[in-house]
Formats: C-alpha cells, structure tokens, sequence
C-alpha cells in the first residue's frame, strides 16, 4: 500500500469548532480525510501492539493553532508515518489498521453499515456487471481485507 497526504483543508464543524483534515490518498485514490487526533489515536494503539520501531516519528501535539508552515510541515510527517505504516505487513494487515482505514473512509464518503452503493464492473469485452454492496462487505485479497466501498 502506498499512502500520500496531498492536501489538507480546514473544516467547520456545526458548533462553529475549525479543525485541519488531512486528505489521505492510498494507491494514487483519495481515500479519506482525517484528523491529526485520528491518526494519534491509531498510532498509540499500533505502539501497544507491534514492535514499531521502524516507523517513523509521530508528530508532536502542540497546544497552540498550527501556522501554514506548520501544517505543511506536519502534513509531510503525517504522510511520511503512514508510508512506514504501510511497509510494515504486520501491521499494515492488522485488524487494527484495516479497521482505521475502513472506518476513516465510511466517515469521509457519510455512509453506514447499512447504506447500500452500486458497484459497476466493467469487463475486457466491455460488459458492465453491476453489483450492490453495502458497508459492512469485505473482499480478501493477497490475505488482507480490504473494504468494498
């Protein structure tokens, strides 16, 4: 898996609270966008799970608003950490870190379990296959599960 943080974007919450999200792209596709906050939580769990020597350095909180260097600075080490995450299979094929990615990508696009998407599928021969698919469907592949949506 290869992950890259292009972007991120200020979002206004309903209780008029600003945060950063930082748009997460795996393989090339936007995937999802998350909360610095997310992606600690994620990595204190993976702290206490693996051995993540070989990951690179979280970004430090900081207690203040973040300048736009700032962000851009932490932003690269966002991008940088996920790009190790994704190198280590033991933890790239862990239930803890599909299931991050799974429910990062279910927030960013607003679905539920139970919300249904159509899935087309175009073949060689240029037949269109159509298949609905709801949130909480799997496919295994290369051993690790991988969401539908």
């Amino acid at each position: 898996m290869f992950f890259s943080i292009p972007t991120y974007s200020e979002v206004s919450e309903e209780d008029g609270s600003v945060y950063t999200a930082y748009e997460i792209h795996l393989n090339g596709a936007v995937h999802s966008a998350v909360r610095c906050s997310q992606l600690h939580k994620l990595n204190e769990q993976i702290q206490k799970r693996f051995d993540a020597s070989g990951l690179a350095e979280f970004p430090p909180k900081k207690l203040f608003a973040l300048s736009a260097h700032e962000k851009e600075e932490r932003k690269t080490m966002l991008e940088v950490y996920l790009q190790t995450v994704g190198q280590q299979p033991e933890i790239a094929k862990s239930n803890l870190f599909v299931d991050f990615l799974i429910q990062s990508q279910k927030e960013f696009n607003k679905l539920n379990d139970s919300d249904s998407v159509k899935l087309s599928i175009y073949q060689a021969d240029g037949k269109k296959i159509s298949v609905d698919i709801s949130g909480s469907d799997y496919t295994d592949c290369d051993s690790a599960l991988i969401p539908l949506l």
